[in-house]
């Protein structure tokens, strides 16, 4: 599902038609990415927050359990030092990837993505990275 949604994030534009990001990969440490300097000005980094049964207990007339994925998309910027422009260009890039993911079905199996808890990450060195999460939700199946 990381593999889709990173995908579909790298094909976003702006609306001058320019990629959305500059570089769009996958991450696990997330620490990591925001203690290193930015290498472009406009970047994100795809991680799964979270994966949490949503049922409490595997229906024994099914042998499935539902899930529930949060996924995060970490937007680096590269600050001018104008804090109107970095603004600007967090909500625009926010709206962009609300179109392009609020609602589509990251895979088969899958339900479509919802919104889910969106805050700022860190803001130092002229450099700002936001979290943007969405969710869904799947059926794990017992193979027993």
């Amino acid at each position: 599902m990381i593999e889709s949604i990173t995908e579909k994030v790298k094909k976003l534009e702006n609306d001058k038609g320019n990629k959305l990001f500059l570089t769009v990969d996958e991450a696990v440490n997330i620490a990591s990415v925001m203690s290193k300097p930015l290498n472009a000005n406009v970047v994100a980094h795809i991680v799964l927050l979270e994966e949490s049964p949503v049922d409490k207990e595997i229906d024994e007339n099914s042998g499935m359990q539902r899930q529930r994925n949060t996924v995060g998309i970490l937007i680096g910027i590269r600050s001018t030092g104008r804090a109107e422009d970095t603004n600007t260009e967090l909500v625009n890039i926010r709206k962009k990837l609300n179109e392009g993911l609020f609602g589509w079905v990251p895979k088969d199996g899958y339900k479509p993505l919802s919104k889910a808890l969106c805050n700022m990450q860190k803001l130092q060195d002229q450099q700002l990275f936001w979290m943007e999460r969405y969710s869904t939700t799947y059926y794990l199946e017992s193979t027993l």
